[in-house]
């Protein structure tokens, strides 16, 4: 009886501390842990790969072109050319203190009026390679990186 609950014992410990990390997931989609921290996995280049809205519908097409940059110095720049029209926007990111949500603010010329934007997005999943977004207009946005 006693060498059963010695064997017992450290498998019970070993779900416990299994039940703890898989609790502690911060983003829905995952990942369950990592290394580095929000900031460095969000640094980089990225391409957005599909853009849905909250019915459903498929806009990916809108981004054909587009390069979103976040540096660690927290830049945050909007770039490319779609339809024939080049375009830049740059300003600032930010996260949360829980790091759950980023907020993104730009300025942009657009026809000689200076437009400015402030948007807040749940981050719902955040690796190295992908990164996807729910913004507060509830569009979910998949992003894969280009470095």
């Amino acid at each position: 009886m006693n060498f059963i609950k010695k064997s017992i014992a450290p498998l019970f410990l070993l779900l416990a501390i299994a039940a703890t990390f898989g609790a502690c997931k911060k983003y829905e989609e995952g990942p369950g842990l990592s290394l580095r921290s929000p900031e460095v996995r969000i640094e980089g280049t990225w391409k957005v790969f599909k853009a849905t809205d909250k019915d459903g519908n498929d806009f990916t097409a809108d981004f054909n072109g587009v390069e979103i940059t976040f540096t660690k110095d927290g830049v945050y720049k909007y770039a490319g050319t779609n339809q024939g029209v080049t375009f830049t926007a740059t300003g600032t990111w930010s996260l949360n203190s829980d790091k759950t949500m980023i907020t993104t603010k730009v300025s942009f010329d657009f026809g000689g009026v200076t437009i400015t934007d402030e948007t807040t997005s749940t981050i719902l999943r955040l690796t190295k390679k992908e990164f996807w977004i729910l913004t507060d207009e509830e569009d979910e946005i998949q992003m894969v990186t280009l470095d």
